[in-house]
């Protein structure tokens, strides 16, 4: 399947956020009380829960954000759920 520039660009978008996501699960993994984490992971449930997430991507809010936090964190149980 050939990609548009749109398609590109909600990608990149999807995937910058995702790493975002595993840095912040991962800076909390090693302190949970990590407070400029916590803000952080609150702004970045906001996008995967937003309609704008909704138009880049098909994908499950829910479904992304404990896959990453299964790849980042694998069963450390400080790492917060989703």
């Amino acid at each position: 399947m050939r990609h548009t520039g749109w398609k590109d660009l909600a990608d990149a978008v999807v995937n910058t956020a995702v790493e975002d996501l595993c840095a912040v699960y991962t800076a909390l993994d090693a302190d949970p009380r990590n407070k400029k984490a916590q803000k952080k992971l609150l702004r970045l449930k906001k996008f995967f829960y937003s309609d704008y997430f909704g138009i880049l991507s098909d994908e499950d809010p829910t479904y992304v954000m404990k896959r990453v936090r299964k790849l980042c964190c694998g069963q450390t149980a400080l790492c917060p759920d989703p």
